[in-house]
């Protein structure tokens, strides 16, 4: 299971509160989705949530933004249908990386 963020949802809690019950439920995977946000903006909130989910021993995914994820050290991204695609992002991340993409029928 993999819970997604949306900071819209969240609201008025914080999202890092909202991350921090997912993991005590048990969440095993945080996928940081912030549609809305500038890179730098997402990058501070992959900066702030990666400790509280990696002290969870959760994986920590960033959506959409292989650069995002690379800078935050983020154990993987996850790509939809008008990202860069995956045979790009194999070669430029770690081939520990978790790399998901979104399925489209054509």
């Amino acid at each position: 299971m993999t819970v997604i963020t949306d900071e819209v949802l969240a609201r008025p809690r914080a999202l890092s509160d909202v991350v921090r019950e997912a993991l005590a439920a048990g969440a095993p995977t945080i996928q940081l989705r912030l549609k809305s946000a500038s890179a730098r903006e997402l990058l501070e909130a992959a900066q702030t949530l990666m400790p509280i989910v990696r002290s969870a021993g959760a994986l920590f995914i960033v959506n959409d933004r292989l650069d995002v994820a690379l800078a935050a050290g983020a154990d993987g991204v996850h790509l939809g249908p008008d990202d860069l695609p995956v045979k790009d992002v194999r070669r430029v991340a770690d081939a520990r990386a978790v790399t998901g993409a979104r399925a489209v029928d054509a």
